[in-house]
């Protein structure tokens, strides 16, 4: 009798393993892209757009943000993945002028941040509902530039350069509404919320849409 219960339980599990592995390795794979707007949350940089926007100039903190997921394992209810974004932070651009003993020196400053993080994502499709929330845990890669040119009695002198921005452990979340078009195609609207723990922590708030398609 043991014999025969041993037997049964091992082909039940062999049964559950090949199910679940039919899920995450056969044709059930999902390309998300999607598009959004980034807003940033920084007292370092709300103070570079402050002085700017003080000066007549531009600044945004944020911006045209996009990327993209791929789901590789369905589990039911719950799905993983991976996922890439390109997500500016800063760029502003500003300039100001002073008048000392009979010189005339003028300012320019100009400031980019930008970062791409590549994350591990991880969701959870509410039942009877067109609704996902999920996480992300990764790391950004960050670049930025910065460049100041002073002009002194019409000589210019420019000082800056550009590179790696300081990349950071970076945490996330998600929530989705999706719309399915075709049993293979469907459209998504939601926010995002990235935190780049770096120096100074970032947190980047994007909504976005997009669009899922499954091969």
């Amino acid at each position: 009798m043991k014999k025969i219960i041993t037997k049964r339980a091992l082909i039940a599990l062999v049964f559950a393993f090949t199910t679940i592995s039919s899920h995450a390795t056969g044709l059930d794979i999902d390309l998300a892209p999607w598009l959004g707007y980034g807003i940033t949350a920084n007292s370092t940089y709300a103070a570079i757009c402050d002085d700017a926007r003080a000066s007549g100039s531009s600044c945004t903190r944020g911006g045209l943000s996009f990327g993209g997921d791929v789901w590789f394992l369905d589990l039911g209810i719950f799905r993983f993945g991976l996922g890439l974004a390109y997500i500016p932070i800063i760029n502003a651009s500003y300039s100001s002028t002073s008048f000392d003993s009979g010189s005339i020196a003028r300012a320019s400053v100009e400031t980019k941040y930008t970062n791409v993080p590549f994350m591990a994502l991880f969701r959870y499709d509410i039942p009877t509902l067109p609704i996902f929330v999920g996480g992300m845990a990764g790391y950004s890669f960050a670049s930025g530039s910065s460049r100041v040119t002073t002009t002194v009695n019409n000589v210019p002198f420019t000082v800056g350069g550009s590179g790696s921005a300081g990349n950071a452990f970076t945490l996330g979340g998600f929530a989705e509404y999706q719309y399915k078009l075709t049993s293979l195609i469907s459209i998504e609207a939601g926010a995002r919320m990235y935190f780049i723990l770096g120096s100074e922590m970032v947190i980047q708030f994007v909504p976005f849409v997009g669009a899922t398609f499954a091969i």
